[in-house]
């Protein structure tokens, strides 16, 4: 037992020295601002109001996945693999800038998406975020180059200061602008981010000479990058999909509010097990050949996340109606059913999912990962319609959890069928 005790403290030493309390504290600092304006959000207008954003930011949800074609996963993918560092720039420069022109093509396409999409108040909050993918791109795209050169103290410093002028600016501009206010404070916090990164990053450049990469490598990080995208586009559609049909077979702003809110909490909570994988990438990348590693390493990283993840879910469950009542108000009671329902949902997907999910991107089985989540979709879409119908909003709860439940059953089957076949 106490060899066991004297393991588990070693490993955590390690793991603080290599960077993950860094990690972990910017993570839960950004998420916990994040949280808490959007607590304010809910609690200071009306539920339509609410719900009229909801819709707007929704339907951005979908646009988001594909904001600079993916390629920053293709910057976090190709540049944690051993390579000569003149290739990395070579790749940061490509990414960089095709990245950014895709952008500008979503900047035209955005306005004229809310034309066809939405109406009334949703269609202008749409078109006013229509910047959001730029400067979203550029900042995620630093983020990423510090992640690949885990610089994870500059990584959390970027995410703490972006995130304190955030609040900041959103308690002020909110008070006199409403929604207006918050999505101007998101475009402000983007691009303090781009500037803050920007900065570490120009501290540890070398002077490598920048390599050229020929067209078939290039072709190559877009057919990754862009397989990325559609991956988590069709595994946004589980999360996604349930507003839309809510908003569409129901259509009730304030039915939307309520789920919407339901969501918060579930979708903040990924940020644990998010941020484990976060610091675990870029060591699944560099031993992506390394199959006894990946299968003595996964187990460890699976129960961790697991242990973590349960202990997390249970708070929340048996305290559910206390905390809708602290955070929303009594007006908000009836999201408790909804929350325990995606709070078991996060459980599984925070732990199954996320892992191999992962590993799959790791180990360049992208295609399996596109497959996997386009099923998953098609019967999210199927099982919400019919779930919609005879439970109401909670139905469309059901529908995630049990199409989650079956993508991990498949995810963990496959990689152990994999190991086995390449060993």
């Amino acid at each position: 037992m106490r060899n066991k005790i004297l393991q588990l403290k070693n490993l955590l030493i390690k793991l603080k020295q290599k960077g993950l309390g860094d990690i972990f504290l910017s993570s839960v600092f950004n998420e916990l601002i994040g949280f808490i304006v959007s607590i304010f959000i809910v609690r200071m207008f009306s539920k339509d109001e609410y719900g009229y954003y909801a819709i707007a930011y929704n339907i951005y949800g979908y646009i988001s996945v594909f904001i600079g074609c993916g390629l920053n996963n293709g910057v976090l993918q190709y540049c944690s693999e051993l390579r000569p560092e003149g290739q990395k720039k070579a790749i940061y420069l490509f990414c960089r800038r095709a990245g950014s022109i895709f952008n500008i093509i979503l900047l035209v396409c955005m306005p004229i998406l809310s034309l066809i999409l939405l109406n009334g108040q949703s269609r202008y909050y749409f078109m006013f975020m229509s910047g959001w993918p730029l400067v979203a791109y550029l900042s995620n795209y630093y983020l990423m180059r510090l992640r690949v050169i885990k610089d994870n103290r500059h990584f959390m410093l970027s995410n703490v200061i972006s995130s304190l002028v955030f609040i900041g600016t959103a308690v002020l501009l909110v008070n006199y602008s409403g929604i207006w206010g918050y999505i101007v404070s998101l475009y402000v916090k983007y691009i303090i981010l781009v500037i803050v990164a920007h900065i570490f990053l120009k501290k540890k450049q070398d002077d490598s000479e920048i390599e050229v990469i020929r067209k078939p490598f290039k072709f190559e990080i877009i057919c990754y990058s862009l397989i990325c995208c559609l991956t988590n586009f069709a595994s946004n559609i589980l999360m996604l999909g349930d507003v839309t049909c809510i908003n569409y077979f129901i259509g009730d702003a304030a039915a939307v509010a309520t789920y919407k809110t339901a969501t918060q909490i579930p979708v903040a909570l990924l940020f644990v097990p998010s941020n484990i994988i976060v610091f675990a990438f870029p060591y699944l990348v560099e031993n992506n050949k390394n199959y006894v590693w990946l299968k003595k390493n996964s187990k460890k990283l699976l129960a961790g996340i697991f242990a973590v993840n349960l202990s997390i879910a249970l708070g929340v469950i048996i305290f559910a109606p206390l905390i809708v009542n602290i955070l929303w108000g009594e007006r908000y009671l009836d999201v408790v059913p909804i929350l325990r329902t995606l709070t078991i949902n996060f459980l599984v997907t925070g732990s199954f999912n996320m892992v191999f999910g992962n590993i799959m991107v790791a180990i360049k089985k992208v295609n399996v990962n596109l497959i996997k989540t386009i099923v998953s979709s098609c019967l999210n879409i199927i099982l919400n319609i019919l779930m919609l119908k005879n439970f109401g909003s909670i139905g469309a709860a059901y529908a995630t959890l049990i199409v989650s439940v079956g993508s991990s059953v498949f995810s963990v089957l496959y990689f152990v069928a994999w190991i086995r076949r390449e060993k």
